[in-house]
């Protein structure tokens, strides 16, 4: 005699998991949370004490220990959100040990340190926007995507040119540095990394809210004002200068809106990074230009392509209905056929 074990009578920890459902807008917060959230705290801080924000926390000792554990709980939260669907004990599992290896990563020597974390949040990030934007999982869409990859360039150009600007006129607190040195980046490998999580990062965290807020009917005004408020918060640590990303914020968001993918928008970040950090200013942008040129007339060459398709389906259509309309259906009722027509007779 065999018994059957009811999903009552198993431990907690082996009970079914409750069924996936997709929530972009939690996603895209709990991101921002986990991951944007202390360097605001730090930034802040840094400008109200008038230290480097590495140093906002060193006096006393036991706070800058206390912040460390704060982010780095944060981030175990996200990485246990990202495992919902999940056993409980499969879900513990996957938490602690993708914890343990982010912690294992910063006592690596350098410049493993400091390469290993970044790539290890954006793997987290992406595997949480693979799940939450489910019309993105489907291939390239080639000439649109390639194309869609180079037509934010003249907007994140525009966004980093405000940007200079603003942080030349009116600078944050604190002695002047550059941006190199307020992210902490000292060599090739560590910058390398830093724009692969920073393009991955953002443009996922702004999808996902995007998305998020679009299917519970925010307006779309407010998801733009939205957007921009959270991309200066992101680089509030240039001071009035995190004003010029609120303009690749927008375009962002309005692509995002109208075609629905993510990945040309993530290509189009890192390829603009690794211009401006590779090539030299007067190189770095004629080539942006020539692309963002070439690319936007293969876009509009696809357009005209769909229109002509368009009208060809349409008018084959038309043709289709009209032969349905003078051709009586074999398979109709009597009642709903035509009359027959009278012949001539043939009798003498």
């Amino acid at each position: 005699m065999t018994t059957t074990t009811t999903p009552q009578q198993l431990a907690f920890w082996r009970k079914p998991p409750t069924p996936f459902t997709a929530n972009p807008l939690m996603a895209g917060v709990s991101i921002h949370i986990a991951i944007y959230l202390p360097g605001t705290i730090t930034t802040l801080a840094g400008w109200a004490t008038g230290k480097p924000a590495s140093a906002a926390w060193e006096d006393p000792p036991l706070l800058d220990h206390a912040f460390d554990w704060l982010a780095a709980m944060l981030i175990v939260g996200l990485i246990w959100y990202s495992a919902a669907g999940l056993r409980l004990d499969r879900r513990a599992v996957i938490t602690f040990t993708a914890a343990g290896l982010l912690i294992l990563s910063g006592r690596l020597p350098e410049p493993w340190a400091s390469t290993a974390r970044p790539l290890l949040v954006a793997a987290l990030v992406g595997w949480l926007a693979y799940r939450h934007l489910i019309r993105d999982r489907s291939g390239w869409q080639t000439p649109r995507e390639v194309a869609l990859t180079f037509i934010p360039i003249p907007a994140m150009a525009m966004a980093s040119t405000v940007m200079g600007r603003l942080g030349q006129v009116l600078p944050p607190p604190g002695p002047p540095r550059s941006q190199f040195e307020i992210l902490g980046l000292d060599s090739e490998p560590e910058l390398l990394t830093r724009i692969a999580q920073t393009s991955v990062v953002e443009e996922g965290t702004s999808a996902l809210m995007t998305i998020g807020m679009y299917r519970r009917g925010v307006p779309v005004w407010l998801i733009f004002v939205i957007n921009g408020l959270l991309r200066m918060d992101i680089h509030l640590y240039a001071g009035w200068g995190s004003v010029g990303p609120v303009l690749m914020a927008v375009t962002m968001t309005g692509l995002y809106l109208h075609f629905g993918r993510l990945r040309p928008l993530i290509v189009a970040h890192a390829v603009f990074d690794l211009a401006v950090s590779h090539l030299p200013g007067q190189v770095s942008g004629p080539v942006l230009l020539i692309l963002t040129l070439t690319a936007t007339a293969a876009l509009v060459a696809w357009v005209i392509r769909l229109n002509r398709q368009a009208e060809t389906l349409q008018t084959q259509l038309g043709h289709a209905q009209a032969l349905a309309i003078d051709r009586p259906r074999d398979d109709a009722p009597s009642g709903e056929r035509p009359p027959a027509q009278p012949t001539a007779s043939t009798t003498p």
